[in-house]
């Protein structure tokens, strides 16, 4: 019971996020996130209560989780949301909305295992074909997120850690990407792909694509391996199909980076900025990206 009230409080603290600016369309989006939130509450606090009356009330459980964080096949809620709604709650929506239901699902009593398989693969599934298809670049990164979202459920089957461990980087590449959307320069680069009229597109954004594309030796392939190794002593089919996945999402990050890669050389050409030199959290963070694969050799015997 204390678990579900901390869950509560931490939608209803959410809610005034979303409200910053008042207006028709912030309500509305308040209200597309708040009614599924509602009901996920209700199935799990049925869940709770059926506990020792009930088999498989965890299996009611896990999928109220699941509608929580947006997988798939509850992930309706989620692309609506995210296409309405400002940056800021959006990275808090992708990233620190996701840790409590997380949390819950690491429980034996709330966890389904199967159910948790089969909407993590379904979740890969969607999330990157989903992604083929999209010209901007807010739902891209809106259905990357269901894409990773697979590996931080499949994380959360084997070690809490792993999964908070893979949030972590996830949060930390994808930062970057939304500090360069809220640009004033960068509104054609969250509008669409190929831009022409973007002044100065940013080389750094190009490593936060590549990391999310989970090319080595960035952070993202660090945060996956992990993963790779355990699954593989469980079951390998999921495995296929979140490879599978990440083959599909490795294709449109690396034409959206190319892309940006050859409107950097052009422009660069015409732009020259003497002083401009990056921030040191930007420095941070790009040694970060490169300083996870060895931190695995450590980690990872660790954690078998």
């Amino acid at each position: 019971m204390l678990m579900w009230m901390m869950l509560e409080l931490n939608t209803l603290t959410f809610i005034p996020l979303m409200q910053s600016t008042k207006s028709t369309t912030s309500v509305e989006t308040s209200i597309k996130y708040l009614i599924p939130q509602t009901f996920a509450s209700g199935l799990l606090m049925t869940s709770i209560i059926l506990a020792n009356t009930a088999m498989h009330s965890n299996m009611l459980a896990t999928t109220a989780l699941l509608l929580k964080l947006g997988s798939v096949p509850f992930h309706g809620w989620f692309p609506a949301v995210m296409q309405s709604i400002n940056l800021t709650p959006g990275f808090t929506l992708m990233t620190w909305q996701k840790v409590a239901p997380l949390l819950l699902l690491t429980t034996p009593e709330l966890c389904h295992p199967y159910t948790l398989m089969f909407s993590a693969t379904l979740s890969a599934l969607w999330g990157s074909i989903a992604g083929l298809n999209q010209t901007n670049l807010l739902s891209l990164m809106t259905f990357s997120s269901i894409a990773h979202l697979s590996w931080l459920l499949m994380g959360s089957l084997f070690n809490p850690l792993i999964s908070l461990m893979y949030l972590i980087l996830y949060s930390l590449t994808i930062l970057p990407i939304f500090i360069s959307m809220r640009s004033p320069l960068s509104t054609t680069h969250r509008t669409a792909m190929a831009t022409t009229t973007y002044k100065q597109p940013d080389a750094a954004l190009i490593l936060w694509l590549l990391s999310l594309a989970s090319l080595p030796p960035f952070a993202m392939f660090s945060a996956k391996l992990p993963i790779i190794t355990l699954t593989t002593k469980l079951t390998v089919l999921p495995l296929i199909f979140l490879l599978l996945s990440t083959s599909i999402s490795l294709y449109f990050y690396l034409s959206l980076s190319i892309t940006f890669m050859f409107s950097f050389l052009s422009q660069s050409k015409l732009t020259i900025k003497p002083n401009d030199n990056k921030k040191p959290w930007e420095m941070t963070l790009m040694l970060l990206q490169l300083s996870t694969l060895p931190l695995n050799l450590v980690v990872l015997p660790m954690m078998q």
